[in-house]
């Protein structure tokens, strides 16, 4: 059934005719000739994972000759590299030599006859000499793809205000997968940075790059200067397929390819336009882009338990004297890594305090604040408990607190991080039948590490872990011993090193992504009642989540904490949560 709706979704979205030409929205057009290849790419990003070679023509990429898998060619990868390469050139002298007319004379192998049948009936000696020099490789995307489709839920919601305001397509902000996976760290063999993969030539008419602070590294002041790239070139080419296509080979190349083809429509000019600096990236850039909007909207269609990051909370202030990385964190109670998390365009020299933030720099700061008691430390999102005061969630005449404390006194009330989490969960309104002090299921999300191990908890993925750990998801797969297709699982146990991140660093960070999950949820709902659900056979918290849409994962586990330690059972109940939007 998933494979139906894979196929049958992208047929339903190239079917769509305006003006002659199919489409993905009014504004991003896909000419008739450019679908083969935008579905070329759909499989490059859904299909074929980083272990696949797929030998295809240049011209025609659709037009596969061999999958390769290329983890039997070799324990490392030059030895793989060498080795595709190896039969790239095999099927280029095989095409070479059906080209020629003595070959007609014999009768073909069954591999011959294959490539030959690629090309329809009776092709040309030339058409088969042609796509002997136009063999070429393309690793599969799969992994990489859904690696960002995790890692963009922490911008995405931002990087569509921005179009939106500017009155740009909303989904040129599905852009950074084609450049960068929604990496803020990727940096290509050409000096491009960041998500939006800025050379410093072209950044530094959008944004501060200098050797102290490189906007190009930040997501967010990244993204105003794509938006204001973006229109720039759809002011001076007049379409998006055109504009889009700059974004790769720049406004001049494309001014070039107009007047040389006399024409705005792509497909002609892909078909048609000759330079040298117009390649296989620029001719597919549009079509690839196009395939990477279509793939993010449909996820749940191609990749199975995917989920996206949430967006990074913080708030902002503007510097008013040079101040020292030392002296700001210090001053806003904000450890430094943590801080040069949050501000990425800061280069090495002001990370390591040889020389001072600017005067007039916007800063990013965490909602996180550590409070200090004399018997315990308490990390607490600094906007939350005065939030979950106004909401009525944190109940004044609760015995166990002061009626008379500061919201925050109340929270330190408690012996540790995790019973002042509690609070969400005891203290609900309308809620206790489910959640009650008084009760020993009440659940609190086990975060802490035993010889190097965690336990998944709900709403993490791979992509969080590596980010809190800063290492690559390569590592810990690579540690865990995980496959390249393998998601993580609630419940799981999982190996972490401790080489770039302290482990009070890792715990800080974690336990700040679990209450402002938190909050952000009880900020816009509340519980007024309980059900209970029987399960089925095969059925997991996973389905029966899909099936509660407006009740969290994390929320259902919560509610039955023995759930996350125990396989469900055909007949097991879970007690499910009522929710409703404020």
């Amino acid at each position: 059934m998933r494979g139906f709706l894979k196929y049958s979704t992208l047929f339903f979205c190239l079917i769509a005719f305006h003006s002659g030409e199919a489409t993905v929205s009014h504004e991003l057009p896909v000419p008739d000739g450019m679908r083969m290849r935008m579905q070329f790419w759909v499989d490059v990003f859904t299909k074929y994972s980083q272990h696949q070679a797929v030998l295809h023509d240049v011209d025609r990429p659709e037009r596969i000759y061999q999958v390769v898998d290329m983890s039997r060619l070799g324990n490392t990868r030059e030895e793989q590299v060498k080795k595709i390469r190896e039969e790239r050139n095999r099927i280029a002298r095989l095409l070479l030599a059906l080209s020629k007319e003595s070959s007609r004379e014999r009768e073909f192998t069954s591999e011959e006859s294959r490539l030959i049948h690629l090309f329809g009936k009776n092709p040309s000696p030339a058409q088969l000499r042609q796509a002997s020099q136009n063999v070429r490789i393309q690793i599969g995307m799969r992994e990489a793809f859904r690696d960002g489709i995790t890692a963009s839920g922490r911008y995405m919601p931002y990087i569509k205000q921005v179009f939106r305001e500017r009155g740009l397509p909303e989904d040129l902000a599905y852009l950074p997968h084609v450049e960068s996976s929604f990496n803020p760290k990727a940096r290509s063999c050409a000096g491009a940075v960041g998500v939006w993969q800025f050379t410093s030539s072209t950044g530094r008419s959008y944004m501060r790059i200098n050797p102290d602070i490189d906007e190009r590294k930040d997501p967010y002041i990244a993204t105003v200067g794509a938006a204001e790239l973006l229109a720039d070139n759809y002011e001076a080419l007049g379409s998006w397929p055109l504009a889009i296509t700059a974004y790769n080979h720049g406004v001049n190349g494309m001014k070039r390819a107009q007047k040389q083809c006399g024409t705005s429509d792509l497909d002609v000019i892909v078909q048609n336009y000759r330079s040298k600096f117009f390649g296989f990236a620029s001719k597919n850039f549009y079509t690839e882009f196009l395939a990477a909007v279509h793939v993010a909207r449909h996820a749940d269609d191609y990749f199975d338990d995917i989920s996206m990051e949430s967006p990074l909370l913080f708030k902002t202030e503007t510097l008013k004297a040079n101040q020292s990385l030392k002296e700001v964190c210090k001053a806003h109670q904000v450890d430094e890594k943590e801080f040069c998390y949050f501000n990425p365009a800061l280069g090495a020299a002001i990370q390591k305090g040889k020389r001072p933030l600017p005067a007039g720099y916007t800063i990013r700061l965490p909602l996180m604040k550590k409070i200090e008691s004399q018997e315990n430390s308490l990390r607490f999102p600094e906007f939350a408990a005065a939030s979950l005061d106004s909401m009525g969630l944190i109940r004044h005449s609760t015995p166990s607190i002061k009626t008379n404390a500061s919201v925050q006194e109340r929270l330190v009330a408690f012996s540790d991080s995790s019973q002042a989490e509690s609070i969400i969960y005891a203290l609900l309104d309308n809620a206790p039948a489910i959640v009650d002090t008084s009760e020993a299921s009440i659940y609190t999300p086990d975060l802490s590490i035993h010889h190097s191990r965690i336990i998944v908890q709900p709403e993490e993925t791979l992509g969080h872990l590596s980010d809190w750990l800063e290492v690559s998801t390569w590592t810990l797969r690579r540690i865990n011993k995980m496959q390249y297709h393998q998601p993580l699982k609630i419940g799981q146990s999982v190996l972490l090193t401790f080489e770039y991140c302290s482990k009070e660093t890792f715990l800080e960070r974690r336990q700040q992504f679990h209450e402002t999950h938190r909050q952000e949820f009880f900020s816009k709902n509340k519980i007024t009642d309980k059900k209970e659900h029987i399960i089925r056979p095969g059925e997991t918290l996973w389905k029966v989540a899909a099936l509660e849409d407006t009740v969290p994962l994390w929320l259902i586990v919560a509610c039955n904490p023995e759930s996350l330690s125990q396989k469900l059972l055909p007949g097991d109940v879970l007690r499910i949560p009522v929710v409703e939007r404020l």
